[in-house]
């Protein structure tokens, strides 16, 4: 009971109560704003063996309870020991199951200002309506992957957004989600600079409004239709080594949302029947199936510091919105990736298997090669490369010369921006990312053997043509502002930035520096600090997966293999 009524102290933070006040704001008078786990102090203080007692035999009984067994076993003996432990176990009926609203589907028009130091400036606009009730069918999952698609198409338009060198918010999505299968609610979310909310309302809403009036292009289609094309043909040729985890995971869908199990294999099948017929005009039908229009809305505003003009000035930004006058969206094609043509083939000058098993190569450009095929994972190829570099580069007197080196793929590469990146690369499983370790910067990710040479080349143009263009440059810095604004919103936040230099005697380069500092930090100065790693940095390059030797080496041969001599 002590350590019970201990636990709202700790879950006391700015998120919980920010939270909760969402809760009682979109849904006051629910039953479910009311019954945050664990329970409120006074029901934990009044708790004695006779409720604690009664909790228990309403809540552990067989009709409120599943076993999964998944693995290599013999089912007969696994079906006999659940027989023999479980079936003397006897209980109450089921207790009805209580109603969670009501959910207000005709509250709207409403405005709430909340405020607390530690939170970054949001706005939340949303409705919500009546739950919709879609036995899974194959024509309902048809239904789904056009909604998918529709809000995939509008918060691919927000993101682009927030790549741009001056973008009006830091991120912003839209979005319906079920409520206890009571009721649904859409929202649109605008995260957005401190003091900038109303530019960020008004971009968002705009695209929200552009998308529901003129429907989506078939380039977009394009776009998303390639991105899910990938996962589930991932999805179908990993089929043979699928962890136990997702078997489990697809018993209980169908236990508590009735998702009727099915294998990855006929769920391409059913995908590529089905994609042709696909149409912008389906797409935007099935949005509007779904998503709760926006009309006169609930307004949510948090931050740090309230908005001049206050819940009026929110509410009259957003009806001003609403009747600015729109433009399509223009067309665009996906586009080609424009690095494929890294020079002549490197030459291999060594080749020797090492006590692991692991065939190590060395390239004439000093490019290292690890090689280990295995059959753990059907289809899949873990990628990682490694530069010499890292944080080793960061001085004493220059203790944040690396700090940006995490941002340097949102500035894209030379022939192409981080958003046309993501156009280009759709349908593809690569990845490009940047961190950096004690003494290496590392990129890479999980690929398919389908898509090895377009992850290599892109390797390859990530380290020989960064872009180190402005956007990435933006993002960082608003990224910094709101990391600093909630530095100290928790004990745990606090202590991990003053950990560093109190364990280092306060050394720079272990040590939080002031805020302008960082802000002062640019793509030049990295590009100071990390170019020369990049041109003549040491190499190593580790597969590990679903591959042929023969095949792979030819590959890194005319990528990595290529690049001037390390």
């Amino acid at each position: 009971q002590g350590v019970a009524l201990y636990g709202p102290h700790l879950r006391d933070t700015f998120g919980y109560r920010d939270t909760v006040d969402q809760l009682n704001f979109e849904y006051p008078n629910a039953l479910l704003t009311h019954r945050m786990p664990i329970g409120t102090t006074q029901s934990i203080a009044n708790a004695d063996p006779a409720k604690v007692k009664a909790l228990w035999r309403r809540l552990y009984r067989p009709g409120n309870a599943v076993l999964i067994v998944v693995g290599d076993f013999d089912p007969d003996a696994v079906v006999a020991a659940i027989r023999d432990r479980f079936a003397g176990w006897q209980g109450p009926p089921p207790p009805p199951q209580p109603y969670v609203g009501p959910l207000g589907f005709d509250r709207k028009g409403k405005t709430e200002v909340y405020i607390d130091p530690a939170l970054a400036e949001r706005v939340t606009v949303s409705r919500t309506g009546p739950w919709l009730d879609e036995p899974d069918t194959v024509a309902q999952r048809e239904e789904d992957i056009l909604r998918q698609i529709g809000y995939g198409i509008i918060n691919r338009r927000l993101q682009r957004l927030s790549r741009e060198a001056d973008p009006p918010f830091r991120d912003a999505g839209l979005g319906t989600g079920g409520v206890y299968k009571t009721g649904r609610t859409t929202s649109l979310v605008v995260d957005a600079a401190d003091g900038e909310w109303q530019r960020g309302l008004a971009a968002a809403e705009r695209e929200y409004r552009r998308a529901l009036a003129f429907g989506v292009t078939p380039a977009e289609v394009a776009e998303q239709v390639a991105n899910i094309r990938t996962s589930v043909e991932n999805q179908a040729a990993g089929s043979a080594t699928r962890p136990n985890a997702l078997f489990v995971a697809a018993a209980l869908a169908l236990l508590s949302d009735d998702k009727v199990p099915t294998t990855p294999e006929s769920g391409l099948a059913r995908f590529n029947a089905y994609a042709p017929k696909i149409t912008p005009a389906k797409v935007l039908a099935a949005l509007k199936r779904e998503l709760v229009p926006l009309d006169d809305p609930l307004i949510r505003f948090e931050g740090r510091t309230a908005p001049k003009g206050g819940a009026a000035a929110i509410r009259a930004a957003w009806n001003g919105g609403m009747v600015v006058k729109l433009t399509r969206e223009s067309e665009a094609a996906l586009g080609t990736f424009d690095y494929t043509d890294f020079g002549p083939p490197g030459k291999v000058v060594s080749d020797t298997t090492g006590p692991l098993g692991i065939r190590e190569i060395v390239f004439a450009n000093g490019l290292k090669l690890d090689l280990k095929p295995t059959d753990l994972q059907k289809d899949r190829i873990q990628v990682s490369l490694h530069i010499d570099g890292g944080q080793m580069l960061d001085t004493k007197e220059h203790p944040l010369a690396t700090a940006m080196s995490g941002a340097l793929p949102v500035g894209g590469l030379g022939k192409h921006s981080y958003d046309e990146l993501q156009t280009i690369l759709a349908g593809h499983a690569v990845s490009f990312g940047f961190g950096d370790g004690e003494r290496i910067f590392r990129m890479g990710g999980m690929t398919t053997p389908r898509d090895l040479d377009l992850q290599l080349e892109l390797l390859a143009a990530a380290i020989s043509d960064p872009g180190y263009r402005p956007q990435g440059e933006a993002q960082y810095r608003r990224n910094i502002e709101n990391y600093f604004a909630q530095l100290d919103a928790t004990p745990n936040s606090a202590l991990s930035s003053k950990l560093g230099g109190i364990e280092s005697d306060d050394d720079p380069r272990f040590t939080l520096q002031p805020k302008a500092e960082y802000l002062a930090l640019s793509f030049a100065k990295l590009k100071q600090a990390i170019g020369g790693r990049l041109d003549h940095g040491a190499l190593e390059l580790a597969l590990v997966g679903d591959f042929k030797p023969s095949e792979v080496i030819p590959m890194v041969a005319k990528t990595l293999g290529s690049l001037p001599p390390r």
